[in-house]
C-alpha cells in the first residue's frame, strides 16, 4: 500500500492557540510548588496535588497528561529544587488511573494496543510470586500498567485539534529543557555536569542523551505529519537536539540519530535491507564505534566523544561487565523470570563486587532487563506486539520503521522502557500516540 499524503489531511482546521494563553497559570503553580517545596516538602507537595486533583475535578484529562509530563522531566534533575517531584509522581501515576473510569472503553485504539500487550502483562503479574522485593515490583508494575494505558487513553480522548496543540506542547516544553540547560552550561556547571560530562538538566549523560533521542524522533514524525505548520519548518529545533547530545558525549545516543537518517532513506529503497544493515550495526556497534576513534581525534573531537582510546571504547563503560553478568544470571532460569524490576535488585546486591568490576547501575540493556524481570516468555511478550504494530503503522507511515529502528537500538544500551516514571517511556508513548491518531484520522479520511 502506498504511503498515503497526511499533510492534506492533518493540517486542515488546526486551531493556532497560544501555548503561554493556555498554559502559563498552571505552568506557574508548577513553578510556585518547586519554590515552596525547598522551603517545605509537604506544602511543595501539597500545591502540586491541589493542582493535579483540580484537574481531574474539572475533567481536564489534557492538562493533566501535560503537567504531569513536566513533573517527570523534572523528576531526573539532581537538583534539591526539584526534589518534590521525585517523591509526588508516584501518587499523580495512581491518579491518573482515575481518568478512564467509568469512561467508554470501545473504540478507543489505544485500548487495541494496549491489548497487544496483555499477555506480557500477565506474565509480568504472576511473576510477582517470586519476586524477593514484592512491594517494590507491585509499585513499579503497577506504574508500569496504569502510566503508558492512560496516556495512550487521553490522547484518544482528544479531538484532532486539541491533540495536535497537545503535541505541539510537548516539543516546546522538551525544547524548552535542552535550551535552558546549553544557556546554564558556562555559568552553572555544577548543576549541568556530572562528572566532567554535561548533562544538562537531567540527572546524567545518558539521560540527556536517552531523552534528546526521543525529542528528535518525536520532532521528526510532527514535521512528517504536520509539514505546514510553524513548529515544522525551524530548522534550529532539530539542531538544538544535536548539540545537546554532542554534549552530552552519549556515543549510542549519536549513532541512533545515525540510524534514523540512514534507514529512514533505505526503507524508500528496501525493507529487508534496511532490516538486515540494522541488526549488523547493532551487533558491531562497539566495534564500529571503536574504528572511528582517530577520526574523532583528529578532528579534535575525541572529549566530546568520549574516545580518547580503543580500550576505553571497548570498556563501554562497564556495560559488557553487566551484560555478562546478567547473562550468567539468566542462564540458570531462561524461560522464567523473578518478579519486576528483579533485574534493578540484582545489581543493587551485587553493586560493591560490580563496581570493583568498573561498572555502575544496572543492566543497561532493556533485553537483559526483560528477561530477568520476566523470563524470555515476557521479553517476547513485549517486544514482538511493539514491533508488530510499528510494522503495520509503516504501511500509512513508513518513517515509523526507522522510529522502531532507534527505539531497539537504544533499548540495547539503557534499559529506560523497563520503567514508567522516567522521563523517557512516556516520552515513547507520546510518540506512539502521534503515530496512532493521525494514521487514524488519515485512514478515516
Amino acid at each position: 500500500m502506498t504511503e498515503i499524503d497526511q499533510s492534506a489531511v492533518l493540517n486542515k482546521a488546526i486551531p493556532q492557540w497560544g501555548f503561554k494563553e493556555h498554559w502559563l497559570n498552571y505552568l506557574t503553580v508548577l513553578g510556585l510548588a518547586f519554590v515552596v517545596g525547598n522551603v517545605s516538602h509537604i506544602a511543595g507537595q501539597g500545591i502540586l496535588l491541589l493542582l493535579f486533583l483540580y484537574f481531574l475535578v474539572k475533567g481536564m484529562a489534557m492538562e493533566y497528561l501535560f503537567c504531569f509530563i513536566i513533573v517527570l522531566f523534572f523528576s531526573d534533575s539532581r537538583s534539591q529544587l526539584f526534589t518534590i517531584s521525585a517523591s509526588t509522581k508516584p501518587i499523580l501515576a495512581l491518579l491518573l488511573a482515575v481518568i478512564p473510569l467509568g469512561k467508554k472503553l470501545h473504540g478507543n485504539l489505544s485500548m487495541r494496543f494496549m491489548f497487544g500487550l496483555l499477555p506480557f502483562y500477565l506474565i509480568a503479574w504472576i511473576g510477582l510470586l517470586y519476586s524477593p522485593t514484592p512491594v517494590i515490583s507491585l509499585q513499579k508494575l503497577l506504574s508500569f500498567t496504569i502510566v503508558p494505558s492512560c496516556t495512550l487513553y487521553i490522547l484518544g480522548t482528544l479531538d484532532d485539534q486539541k491533540r495536535h496543540f497537545f503535541f505541539r506542547s510537548i516539543i516546546n516544553v522538551g525544547l524548552f529543557f535542552l535550551v535552558a540547560g546549553l544557556v546554564l552550561a558556562p555559568f552553572a556547571q555544577d548543576f549541568t555536569y556530572l562528572n566532567d560530562r554535561y548533562r544538562g538538566l537531567l540527572g546524567n549523560p545518558n539521560g540527556l542523551g536517552i531523552y534528546g533521542v526521543l525529542l528528535f524522533l518525536l520532532i521528526q514524525m510532527y514535521r512528517k505529519l504536520y509539514p505546514d505548520q510553524p513548529l515544522a519548518n525551524k530548522k534550529w529545533v532539530v539542531g538544538v537536539v544535536v548539540v545537546a547530545l554532542i554534549y552530552s558525549g552519549s556515543r549510542s545516543a549519536l549513532m541512533a540519530l545515525f540510524i534514523f537518517y540512514l534507514f529512514n532513506y533505505l526503507i524508500n529503497l528496501s525493507s529487508v535491507l534496511s532490516w538486515f544493515i540494522f541488526f549488523l550495526l547493532a551487533f558491531t556497534f562497539e566495534s564500529v564505534v571503536a574504528g572511528l576513534v582517530q577520526l574523532s581525534v583528529s578532528l579534535g573531537l575525541a572529549e566530546n566523544f568520549r574516545t580518547s582510546s580503543v580500550d576505553e571504547i571497548k570498556s563501554g563503560s562497564g556495560r559488557a561487565v553487566a551484560w555478562q553478568f546478567a547473562w550468567q544470571e539468566i542462564k540458570k532460569n531462561i524461560f522464567l523470570g523473578k518478579g519486576y524490576v528483579y533485574s534493578e535488585y540484582l545489581f543493587d546486591k551485587n553493586s560493591t563486587r560490580l563496581s570493583i568490576l568498573g561498572h555502575q547501575g544496572h543492566t543497561h540493556n532493556a533485553y537483559l532487563a526483560f528477561w530477568l524481570d520476566t523470563g524470555i516468555v515476557g521479553l517476547v511478550l513485549f517486544f514482538v506486539p511493539i514491533i508488530r504494530w510499528f510494522l503495520l503503522m509503516a504501511r500509512f507511515l513508513p518513517m515509523a520503521v526507522p522510529v522502531l529502528y532507534c527505539v531497539m537500538f537504544s533499548s540495547n544500551y539503557e534499559s529506560w522502557i523497563t520503567a514508567s516514571l522516567n522521563p523517557f517511556t512516556i516520552l515513547f508513548f507520546i510518540i506512539i500516540g502521534l503515530i496512532m491518531y493521525s494514521v487514524q484520522s488519515i485512514d478515516h479520511e
